[in-house]
């Protein structure tokens, strides 16, 4: 490689502060656990949820991810694409911003029938801290994930997740 190639990729490696190119970035998998408060009503539903993220720059997360909840008579099923910033404090603590966005389908099967609603689901302000114990392994916690579905209504969940993650 000449020299007339080599001093615009390091300007860039340096503005952006990192050396990593799209093949180096990280991928990560994750498993989160979480109470799905106020879509279900008064009853809390478990959700369970994992998905796939990758990290192009080191100040850049962005993912896809599943999860599914289920309460007494209610079960419901999302599909999100996300994005984040990422805030290195420490060599072990990160701080991520960010939101997601994607479908959703609660199906509820009361006394009353069953029926099932399509919505637009957003998380619109997502904070994450995330402690690496190790290099590849992760801890993550959200303190407090609100949540937005819209059919033509309104419904609203919060609660908090916790999860584990892997790098690799």
């Amino acid at each position: 490689m000449n020299k007339s190639k080599v001093l615009p990729i390091l300007l860039v490696a340096v503005a952006t502060g990192t050396t990593a190119t799209p093949a180096s970035a990280e991928r990560r998998a994750h498993i989160d656990l979480a109470p799905e408060l106020g879509v279900a009503g008064p009853e809390a539903a478990r959700k369970i949820g994992g998905g796939l993220a990758l990290r192009p720059l080191p100040w850049l997360e962005v993912g896809l991810s599943a999860s599914f909840a289920t309460g007494r008579f209610v079960f419901s099923s999302e599909e999100m694409a996300s994005a984040a910033l990422v805030f290195h404090r420490f060599d072990r603590i990160e701080l991520l911003l960010g939101a997601r966005a994607g479908h959703a389908r609660f199906t509820d099967r009361s006394l009353m029938g069953t029926f099932s609603v399509d919505f637009l689901a957003i998380e619109p302000l997502r904070i994450d801290v995330r402690y690496r114990p190790t290099e590849r392994i992760e801890l993550r916690f959200a303190p407090v994930v609100p949540s937005a579905y819209y059919a033509e209504i309104w419904a609203f969940s919060v609660g908090p997740e916790l999860g584990v993650g892997v790098i690799f």
